[in-house]
């Protein structure tokens, strides 16, 4: 897992192009996984005590994994309208109200990709991240699946295995949008006993505006033992999401496809559990609403990191006998060898190497292969 330190999300759809533009593996699809109102303090990469993602962290070891990432508005209409114009909202809603859909004058994401004859397809279960706030733009299909199958993350087993392996041959676009655990707080079975009791929060209150609204309001206070239960339910939502998206994982996986699919998984915003006195998002702007985790699984293979390691490590060696022969070759390797130790002689040639061979190096791909940025391995990218 190679750790980086921010995003902000509006930069999320020039990440997401820079995984289509790189050529390791070469010309690979995207699989774009947004969990909604997940905060990035409890999913097991980022540091949470319990097991609530450990399909996500398996993920995460073999991935990019952004430390700080940043949402640009803590409600969905707003956070996606920025991931694909790669727009702050004041810029992508301009005059326009922010709760009203995207102005049908922004380019997408989807529209550049499509475009460019990618295959490119929408699952939503959050009926706010779809066609009714023209985030479906773009898009050569787009699938509300909350229509059709509900908006439960075991909703898209009906339609998203059927479509990657429909399209496994040709270059795709995959953006899936999970509910959880976004109210209600409602995990099914076994995940709304996962982390302890089922109580006292009743069926009722969990899935009941008013209720959190009372508490938001100040209406109706929020026992220390609710509030532990309901923390309970989220982090079983959010297993709950878990073990689905662990389940797209193992369908690219059976379709041929892990290998040269790169998979983000990433959230729209964060979720208020009464730390500061409120339940929800859309208000506060605190680190738990505005934190997200953020992981870019490059290649899913750890074989190609070993590969990588091994190139690299044969790109130094050659080049620091090359610089050793030119140097033993000249006129200063007797003042050379004599005034260093063996550690400042090798730290030269670390050095020299990264200066006149590397950065040349990378300079020349980047102009001839038209390409920006690949990472080849934590050191040693292009």
């Amino acid at each position: 897992m190679t750790s980086h330190r921010a995003l902000h999300l509006p930069g999320a759809a020039a990440l997401l192009a820079l995984a289509l533009a790189c050529t390791a593996p070469a010309r690979p699809s995207v699989v774009l996984i947004t969990i909604d109102t997940l905060r990035a303090d409890h999913l097991g990469c980022y540091g949470y005590g319990r097991p609530t993602t450990p399909h996500i962290d398996a993920l995460a070891k073999e991935s990019l994994l952004f430390e700080r990432a940043y949402t640009p508005a803590v409600y969905t209409l707003a956070a996606m309208s920025s991931v694909w114009t790669s727009q702050y909202p004041e810029r992508h809603h301009d005059a326009a109200s922010f709760s009203e859909p995207l102005p049908r004058g922004r380019l997408t994401l989807a529209q550049l990709l499509s475009a460019q004859g990618i295959q490119t397809a929408g699952f939503v279960a959050n009926p706010i991240a779809g066609g009714l706030n023209g985030l479906d733009r773009g898009f050569t299909e787009f699938h509300e699946v909350w229509r059709e199958f509900g908006s439960r993350g075991d909703s898209f087993r009906q339609v998203v295995p059927g479509w990657l392996k429909a399209n496994k041959d040709r270059r795709f676009f995959a953006y899936v949008h999970f509910r959880e655990p976004h109210f209600p707080y409602d995990p099914p079975p076994p995940f709304d006993t996962k982390f302890g009791p089922d109580a006292p929060l009743t069926k009722e209150q969990r899935r009941d505006t008013a209720f959190f609204t009372d508490v938001n309001q100040g209406r109706r206070s929020i026992s220390d033992a609710e509030r532990e239960h309901l923390v309970r339910l989220y982090d079983g939502s959010l297993a709950f999401a878990d073990q689905e998206v662990g389940g797209i994982r193992k369908v690219l996986e059976a379709e041929g496809l892990l290998g040269r699919t790169v998979i983000i998984v990433a959230a729209d915003h964060g979720e208020g559990l009464m730390e500061h006195g409120w339940i929800g998002h859309n208000v506060q702007l605190y680190e738990i609403n505005r934190d997200l985790p953020d992981l870019l699984g490059i290649t899913s293979q750890p074989w190609k990191g070993i590969f990588g390691l091994l190139v690299v490590g044969a790109f130094y060696l050659i080049a620091g006998l090359v610089i050793h022969i030119l140097i033993t070759w000249s006129k200063f390797e007797k003042k050379i060898f004599e005034r260093t130790t063996l550690l400042q002689y090798s730290v030269f040639q670390f050095f020299a190497i990264t200066v006149l061979v590397s950065m040349p190096v990378k300079l020349l791909i980047r102009q001839v292969f038209r390409i920006k940025y690949v990472m080849v391995t934590p050191w040693f990218n292009i």
